[in-house]
């Protein structure tokens, strides 16, 4: 069965133009269970060396599709008549929960604003690029404080929109700000090594993979100053990905059963559209590329307990040449061992520690994250089989007995006269915080972005680290592989056509080098794709 087939089918899938590459073999994953499954690296999630539009026709077919979503979003009012106008940096249009559907209250996402703003002003910018201004959030409370500020969008409606609004408002600043429509890897025409700071905020989510996010990255490096940061805001975090769509559901339709709870979030899993990362993609192509000095991950500050502050970080690259401050060999204290009654108690067990230390930075491990821990739970008793009580269902605010946010303690660091770096731990639930001892204060607080140390080894990823693709998903590989799988049945029998279609970023090897068969992940025949 099969015999001869399998080569005719294999050329078929490989003049797709979106394959990069594909084979097809004859699984028997049950006793006479015999089936064509064909494996596929998708062509834009391989690096390209060039810096065009788009390296290919699927990449660019994605990215203009989000760009049809935000010209929509800010076609409505282009007049410079608009009352609206004047309002520089306040639109939030398109900011929506997934919880409720509905949007996200203005007070919580001016919060997040000025909790990225903090962020980025702590890297001393002077010239710097937005890539991806959109409505101008941060431009808005950043321009001024800047010598220069370029930046660009892939939507003509948003910049046209921006301009106006720009004009109207009268900042004095506006002299300073050039605005231009280009793509996110459209940086060919900026100089090479002129900005201290390049922004791409709440953006590399609508990338169409991460060999488009490594050109971008890439690029950025290019037009950065030596020591410059490039800081990649609004992450969202791959590793959490099932938990998030658990709690959506479960906020969404909260007295369903546990079964039908798993298999819609599963199904929102496989049908995931934007670009999500794993923290070790960023500590892995700090590694791989040898312009990066450093790699700075820390989670988003704000009171507010969102999607937002639950499941999305932020990171800088540090360009080369760059004085880091590297938190890797730090002392160290797993939370547990503290035995904390609450917020007050953990400060004071700090406080003894620190004493013993003195001017040393100080690691704990492993604190509850009081945004997370609800959903965490919720997401395995859901795996379980097991029904989540109405009390601890998902989407709403942290329990304040059970965990704290970043924000907290960050407010404890302050009171002991400290600064944190907070980011994420081994455990789902749970968060590491870097208290900075004096020196390292001293070291990272310097005037200018050019004679201050930077944080390095802030995330302790899990080790051995593979290959930074390892660490992405693919955003439309269902669509990818329903595509590839009616594209082969145009063009063979339907006895040919493969009863499923996997999604992969490499083909397993054996020591000779040979494609290791055994290896390759058996197929979910229930969706027809996937990506493992």
């Amino acid at each position: 069965m099969f015999a001869g087939q399998v080569d005719e089918i294999e050329a078929v899938v490989n003049a797709h133009p979106q394959v990069h590459r594909g084979v097809v073999i004859a699984r028997e994953d049950g006793p006479g269970d015999r089936r064509l499954v064909t494996y596929v690296i998708p062509e834009d999630t391989v690096p390209h060396s060039d810096s065009g539009p788009s390296a290919n026709a699927s990449a660019g077919d994605f990215v203009a599709q989000w760009r049809r979503v935000y010209d929509d979003l800010y076609s409505e009012v282009i007049s410079v008549d608009d009352p609206q106008l004047g309002r520089l940096g306040s639109d939030f249009s398109g900011w929506n929960s997934s919880y409720t559907g509905g949007a996200i209250p203005v007070e919580e996402m001016t919060l997040w604003r000025a909790a990225t703003v903090d962020r980025i002003r702590g890297l001393k910018p002077a010239r710097l690029l937005e890539i991806g201004v959109g409505s101008g959030l941060l431009m808005s409370h950043l321009a001024a404080d800047c010598v220069e500020y370029r930046a660009t969008d892939f939507s003509p409606v948003t910049i046209a929109k921006l301009r106006a609004r720009l004009k109207a408002a009268g900042v004095p600043w506006a002299d300073r700000v050039h605005l231009r429509v280009a793509e996110a890897i459209e940086t060919d025409r900026l100089p090479e090594g002129y900005f201290d700071t390049v922004v791409i905020n709440s953006v590399a989510m609508h990338f169409p993979g991460h060999g488009y996010l490594r050109r971008v990255i890439e690029q950025a490096l290019r037009v950065l100053a030596p020591g410059g940061s490039l800081f990649l805001g609004d992450i969202r975090n791959l590793s959490l990905l099932e938990e998030f769509f658990t709690a959506v559901q479960l906020a969404r339709d909260p007295s369903a059963e546990p079964a039908t709870i798993h298999e819609r979030a599963q199904r929102a899993v496989a049908a995931e559209d934007e670009l999500l990362l794993a923290p070790e993609y960023f500590v892995a192509t700090a590694r791989e590329l040898a312009d990066v000095a450093g790699v700075d991950i820390q989670l988003k500050r704000g009171a507010a307990v969102n999607e937002l502050t639950r499941y999305r970080y932020d990171v800088v690259l540090h360009k080369a040449p760059a004085r880091t401050h590297s938190l890797a060999d730090v002392p160290r204290v797993a939370f547990a061992d503290l035995a904390c009654r609450d917020i007050g108690d953990f400060g004071n067990h700090l406080e003894r520690i620190m004493g013993e230390q003195p001017g040393e930075s100080l690691r704990v491990t492993g604190i509850p994250h009081g945004g997370l821990i609800g959903e965490v739970a919720a997401a395995q008793r859901i795996r379980r089989g097991q029904p989540v009580s109405t009390v601890a269902a998902p989407g709403g605010g942290a329990q304040a007995d059970a965990g704290w946010l970043p924000e907290d303690l960050h407010l404890l660091a302050q009171r002991l006269g400290r600064k944190v770096a907070v980011t994420w731990s081994a455990q789902p639930d749970r968060m590491d915080a870097v208290f900075l001892g004096p020196g390292a204060i001293a070291q990272a607080s310097r005037p200018g972005a050019g004679d201050r140390a930077v944080l390095t080894d802030v995330y302790e990823a899990r080790e051995p680290l593979e290959r930074a693709a390892r660490y992405a998903n693919y955003p439309h590989a269902s669509v990818l592989a329903d595509d590839v799988r009616r594209f082969v049945a145009e063009r063979v029998p339907g006895s040919m056509v493969p009863a499923a279609v996997v999604i992969v970023d490499q083909f397993p090897l054996t020591v000779d080098g040979e494609l290791d068969r055994a290896a390759l992940p058996a197929p979910d025949f229930t969706s027809e794709h996937g990506w493992p």
